[in-house]
């Protein structure tokens, strides 16, 4: 019935998914609605929205106006419910990354797009970078989109080819058959900290080893230093929407956040291929400090 509603939309569009070619030259404009209380606001099909976090009691209430049954939050921060549920709609929460969807939450996105009963609306923190990759991979998931339209897609709601370059590589290497197994819930059932920790572990010893005194600055780098300031940042909301961490602790994650920061700008007044001359180095090993006490205050 999905599938038959897609066609549907297509038919009446008499041409691609926005009624209009599906071109990577394409403006952004196209497909888009407007509107004050929900940013970025993009019809995919007759049954997916796509788009930034609802503002609060407003967008919630626009949302289900628009015949939204289904909220689908891929930000690190979960959806209100309560504000959902006022508005006769439901929540689904699917976290993922700056750096890609995994496997097995492009399974769970495909399989909650299949089974939700009316319009899903799919949305990240800004509705530009992960909510349109999602909304791709269910797209494809229901053979709406091939490679190539979504791909377009992409380019038209803004995502950022250059420093999120795992979304584009999550599209590009989407295979339908891969998905096609129903999701394991308790596999999704992760401490988000510990997972948050995990990736800007990761994340850091390739942003130190390539701003090391003497190695030459690659693109790498600098998407390795953009996604460790992404994963702070959320690891910082969520806390905040928990509630339960102390002043000390935001304050250190405040300080660190800062000082990534100010390495990520450090490396945009430089040029790919420039010799790195140490000072960035320098920042780094003193934010390593910083990690390892506040991990030993923590989380040991």
């Amino acid at each position: 019935m999905r599938i038959i509603l897609q066609l549907l939309f297509l038919i009446l569009c008499e041409v691609s998914i926005f009624g209009c070619s599906l071109d990577a030259e394409s403006t952004v404009s196209e497909g888009r609605i407007e509107s004050d209380v929900v940013d970025q606001l993009f019809e995919l099909a007759a049954d997916l929205m796509c788009g930034a976090e609802p503002m609060g009691d407003a967008g919630y209430a626009y949302l289900a106006g628009q015949g939204v049954k289904v909220i689908l939050s891929v930000d690190s921060v979960k959806p209100n419910a309560e504000l959902a549920g006022k508005y006769g709609m439901k929540t689904l929460h699917v976290p993922v990354g700056y750096d890609g969807i995994s496997l097995g939450e492009q399974s769970r996105l495909i399989y909650y797009y299949k089974m939700a009963e009316g319009k899903v609306f799919v949305h990240c923190h800004h509705g530009t970078q992960r909510g349109p990759t999602a909304g791709a991979v269910m797209m494809m998931g229901v053979g709406a989109f091939n490679k190539e339209e979504a791909l377009g897609w992409l380019v038209r709601a803004g995502t950022d080819r250059i420093r999120y370059e795992g979304l584009y590589e999550t599209v590009e290497g989407f295979e339908a058959g891969a998905t096609d197994n129903k999701p394991s819930v308790e596999a999704f059932e992760v401490d988000f900290t510990a997972s948050a920790m995990g990736k800007i572990g990761r994340r850091f010893d390739g942003v130190k080893k390539g701003v090391a005194e003497g190695a030459l600055l690659t693109e790498k780098v600098r998407s390795d230093a953009v996604l460790l300031l992404e994963h702070f940042k959320e690891l910082r909301r969520v806390e905040l929407q928990g509630g339960e961490r102390s002043v000390d602790y935001m304050k250190r994650m405040r300080g660190m956040e800062k000082d990534i920061g100010l390495v990520y700008e450090g490396l945009g007044l430089k040029k790919v291929g420039d010799k790195m001359d140490g000072e960035l180095m320098r920042r780094m090993v003193v934010m390593k400090k910083s990690c390892v006490s506040c991990h030993r205050v923590y989380r040991d």
